[in-house]
């Protein structure tokens, strides 16, 4: 299965503007829209799947968002396999992660 069609049926609606965004260093890092929503997944290279890790980090995120650290929204993970390689799902928020400049 392609991967706008896994994020697809994971959002609960069509993907568009699926497009790849500069940087990461060790995930990939994809915007798209589902929803109505502007998104954006964080994926683990194909063959570095661990699916514990994901869990976990996705329950770490929820519980700072809940509790007012500023962070995007995590919405769900992406199995491993589903359109080549597993990870995460998160609210977009505008801005730049370029450590020098931070």
């Amino acid at each position: 299965m392609e991967l706008g069609d896994v994020l697809g049926e994971l959002a609960g609606g069509p993907v568009t503007d699926l497009a790849p965004l500069a940087g990461g260093s060790s995930r990939e890092l994809w915007s798209f829209a589902a929803g109505g929503r502007r998104l954006v997944l964080r994926r683990d290279p194909a063959g570095d799947e661990r699916p514990e890790r994901l869990a976990r980090e996705l329950e770490v995120l929820r519980a700072c968002h809940r509790h007012g650290v500023p962070v995007p929204e995590p919405l769900f993970a992406v199995p491993a396999g589903a359109g080549g390689g597993s990870g995460l799902v998160m609210e977009r928020v505008d801005g730049e992660g370029i450590p020098r400049r931070i």
